[in-house]
């Protein structure tokens, strides 16, 4: 069996967001501070000759470390496109059939709903769905 895990704290000091314009060129702004920590693991064990399994996963809370102003986003908001959790399991099987190895590998995998803003409310902010495969 082989386990690992990660403690993280990032205190980004100069968060950059890229902006579309009209005429559909982009520009690069500095946005503010952002205060992300979490945990990550993922494990592997071999349970059978035959059979192994692997469980992984993440908890972030990214957020603003204070106001961003300029964004309408209080201190404490959610950072965009960070998904608090993520989850995968799976494992792989094999096994001979007749004379060749025949092998399979399920996996699921689960993300949590995060936003395309720092606030939520804006009208140019979307949730993005949580999702399992």
């Amino acid at each position: 069996m082989i386990v690992n895990t990660t403690v993280f704290y990032i205190d980004w000091q100069t968060y950059r967001r890229r902006f579309p314009l009209a005429c559909g060129y982009p520009f690069v702004v500095n946005k503010g501070k952002i205060k992300s920590e979490g945990v990550e693991f993922e494990g592997h064990a071999k349970v059978t000759e035959a059979l192994t399994a692997d469980l992984s996963g993440s908890y972030t809370d990214a957020r603003a470390n204070g106001a961003l102003t300029n964004l309408g986003a209080p201190d404490g908001a959610r950072a965009p496109y960070f998904p608090k959790t993520i989850i995968s399991a799976g494992g792989d099987i094999w096994r001979t059939c007749r004379s060749a190895v025949c092998d399979g590998r399920p996996m699921y995998t689960y993300r949590s709903s995060a936003y395309t803003q720092f606030n939520e409310r804006s009208p140019l902010s979307r949730k993005i769905p949580s999702s399992s495969c």
